[in-house]
């Protein structure tokens, strides 16, 4: 479960012989098995296994399905207990605030997971590299416009990707 140009996943791949199938998600996968992609033998020995930044719901959902699949499957939980653990604190931050700010690489598998979870509970969500991309204006007319009773004090969330460095974050608060 997967980007399957990541080179984390590139670097899985690498090590298994036999057919390699990559999904960016559990409906994708649940997909192919229905399309009969996968095949109809479940006898196979299968191995699952994640990129270390894959959001968890997915990655939840994905085993489940596995395991209804593949009693025999070979699981790995190969996500990051630092990603597990932001993940787990962006959702609950996310819900809490008005606006969340997910300070990290554009091109960031991790920061873009935790834009994707914030933006689910929370309408006005920015993924920002440097505090000089934030635009106040943009942000205080999308929190009036998604929030029921608008009020000139909004409650901040930041969060940030692994990799960013302290520096940039204290410079986005």
């Amino acid at each position: 479960l997967g980007t399957a140009d990541h080179p984390e996943v590139v670097g899985f791949c690498s090590r298994f012989d036999g057919e390699i199938f990559i999904f960016e998600s559990s409906r994708v996968l649940e997909e192919a098995y229905e399309s009969g992609k996968l095949g109809n033998d479940c006898a196979k020995a299968t191995i699952l296994v994640a990129q270390t930044t894959q959001n968890l719901g997915e990655w939840e959902k994905t085993k489940k399905f596995t395991k209804k699949l593949y009693t025999n499957a070979l699981i790995f939980d190969t996500i990051c207990s630092v990603t597990e653990k932001r993940q787990n604190e962006v959702v609950k931050l996310s819900k809490e605030c008005d606006v969340m700010l997910v300070v990290g690489g554009k091109k960031s598998s991790n920061t873009k997971k935790l834009f994707d979870i914030s933006s689910g509970y929370c309408k006005a969500t920015f993924l920002v590299e440097t505090a000089s991309e934030l635009d106040e204006a943009e942000i205080t007319r999308l929190c009036k416009e998604t929030l029921s009773q608008p009020n000139t004090v909004f409650t901040v969330g930041i969060t940030a990707g692994a990799s960013t460095p302290d520096d940039i974050l204290e410079e986005v608060k």
